[in-house]
């Protein structure tokens, strides 16, 4: 049975548009400028004949999972980042105006949120901070191909608006920001203002505003990842693979990759193992071929694991709550043909992929995927042909597994190695609880996403108590959708919390413990399942909690 939301999607893509969508094998002439034409009067309301249902599967959906039919989309999707306000904000470039056109999409609703930007952000970096607001670098200057431009911009979440940042000390297209440690954001690579390689290292930290941090010479959208050792491992595009050490400025190499340079591959963190990076497909040759690095040994070397089924470029990789990734769009014949429309899905326990039902439209150069709270995933953009219009939802094997637990209340904030306590399905049925960092995707890589699984106990059968994570190069501070997982792998709905160095007994975020945290407690004494005012997770509000905080008292 289809779940509201499905039910929802499904009524949505069979509304109209002002002009009706070629099946994805049409030519398709034209079309594009009348549905431009269309946008610009006004948002889209869906299609006059819906497009063409996804195929059936041959198999079984728990461990397949479906596809939805398209829903008719109103942005292209090149750049997308699941919010902490549970809402999916994608911009891609301008449209009538000197602005990119951005649109924040509801999951819950299906309803989009016009938020266009009064510049051009085309082609920008894109990352969290640890107040959950998103953080731009860069875009395109539409006086110049490849041009970068020097701005950076804030998307407040809350406020749903725009806000310009401080400027970088020059231009950047096709840049990475990847949020460290300590929450501060190190910003690399893209064309600059002269259209050529930008070799400044920048580092923004919140509060205190931009700085030079060095000079390095990196490919465009460099694959970045944050260790648990501090470093950043630098592992594509480029075939030699490093190590940088942000606070000294000290890059370090450390081995070369087997297939060699992976223009148009993708890389992720592998969940459950913080130490280990995997390499993904990509063209320079077209490949099938998947790495893996161990950054926990002392030597680490690249050793092959299992091919993809089919070879890719230009495709998404996703972590999925049951540690699984899924590998979505690419193909293989330059930035739009020959799409590959068959996701596969990887268990990095028996190193197997297995092929899934396959989409209907082609996810090629300038799409992008994100993993919604609800566990599903969303599949858009491509800005080439009928796929730039559509939207797809993918439903996961694990939501036909059984009955989902249930988190039924959850701290705002989880600090670094705290105790907190979850109210919901009884730790007997639960075989894991994890966080997963919210999606900054564009041009295939998703350089926030990462697994980090909790600690807890399992000593009383009636109540779950979870560790935090245990410091900020396991999980940078910022909003992470926490969940649990049934030992047969089925996730929770995900529910937002606020991760950092937060101090026990500090109720209310200020950084200090003093006399509002004092008699938050007071107020919320007794049975408190979830609160911020339990402090040791035990689910009850009382005099440990206040010794707790009386600790910390500054």
């Amino acid at each position: 049975m289809l779940s509201t939301a499905s039910a929802l999607l499904l009524l949505l893509s069979g509304s109209a548009f002002a002009v009706s969508p070629p099946a994805p094998d049409e030519d398709f002439s034209g079309h594009a400028e009348a549905l431009d034409r269309a946008w610009v009067a006004g948002p889209p309301t869906g299609v006059e004949h819906a497009p063409a249902p996804p195929a059936e599967a041959a198999g079984d959906i728990a461990v397949l999972g479906q596809w939805l039919a398209p829903a008719a989309w109103e942005v292209i999707a090149i750049h997308s980042a699941m919010l902490s306000n549970g809402q999916v904000l994608q911009y891609s470039f301008p449209g009538d105006g000197p602005g990119s056109r951005a649109r924040m999409w509801n999951p819950a609703t299906g309803v989009f949120t016009p938020v266009d930007m009064e510049s051009d952000i085309f082609c920008s970096g894109l990352t969290f901070l640890a107040d959950g607001s998103l953080y731009v670098t860069g875009g395109n200057n539409t006086h110049c191909e490849a041009q970068g431009r020097v701005v950076t911009n804030f998307f407040d979440p809350n406020t749903q608006s725009w806000s310009p940042g401080e400027l970088m000390l020059d231009g950047r297209w096709y840049p990475t920001p990847l949020k460290i440690g300590d929450g501060s954001v190190i910003i690399t690579s893209g064309r600059n203002s002269d259209c050529e390689s930008n070799l400044l290292i920048e580092r923004y930290v919140p509060g205190s505003g931009l700085q030079l941090n060095g000079m390095h010479e990196l490919a465009l959208f460099p694959f970045l990842h944050l260790m648990p050792s501090g470093l950043i491992a630098h592992v594509g595009l480029e075939n030699l693979t490093s190590l940088y050490d942000p606070d000294t400025d000290q890059w370090s190499p450390v081995a070369f990759t087997n297939h060699g340079y992976r223009c148009d591959g993708t890389s992720v963190l592998v969940p459950g193992y913080p130490n280990l990076v995997m390499i993904i497909g990509g063209g320079c040759p077209m490949t099938n071929t998947c790495e893996f690095i161990n950054f926990s040994i002392p030597a680490p070397q690249w050793n092959y694991t299992a091919p993809m089924n089919h070879p890719r470029a230009h495709a998404d990789v996703l972590i999925l709550p049951d540690k699984t990734l899924l590998v979505v769009g690419g193909g293989t014949d330059g930035t739009y043909g020959n799409p590959q429309l068959i996701p596969e899905l990887f268990d990095p326990q028996t190193q197997t992929w297995t092929e899934l039902p396959p989409q209907v439209y082609g996810r090629m150069y300038h799409s992008t995927t994100v993993l919604l709270p609800d566990g599903r995933v969303l599949s858009a953009g491509q800005d080439n042909g009928p796929s730039r219009f559509f939207g797809e939802i993918y439903e996961p094997p694990y939501l036909f597994r059984g009955p989902r637990p249930q988190l039924t209340a959850v701290p705002r904030r989880v600090g670094y190695g705290n105790p907190f306590s979850i109210a919901g399905t009884p730790a007997a049925g639960i075989g894991a609880i994890g966080l997963i960092a919210p999606t900054t995707n564009t041009h295939s890589f998703n350089n926030s996403q990462r697994y980090v699984e909790l600690d807890f106990d399992t000593l009383d059968p009636d109540a779950l108590t979870a560790t935090g994570p245990q410091d900020g190069n396991y999980a940078p501070p910022g909003y992470y959708m926490l969940f649990i997982v049934t030992p047969d792998g089925v996730p929770s709905i995900f529910q937002f919390v606020q991760v950092g160095p937060w101090l026990s007994g500090d109720i209310d975020g200020d950084g200090a413990i003093g006399i509002v945290d004092f008699l938050q407690i007071l107020a919320a004494w007794g049975p408190c399942a979830g609160c911020d005012e339990d402090v040791n997770g035990d689910a009850t509000v009382g005099i440990l909690d206040l010794l707790l905080m009386l600790g910390n008292w500054t």
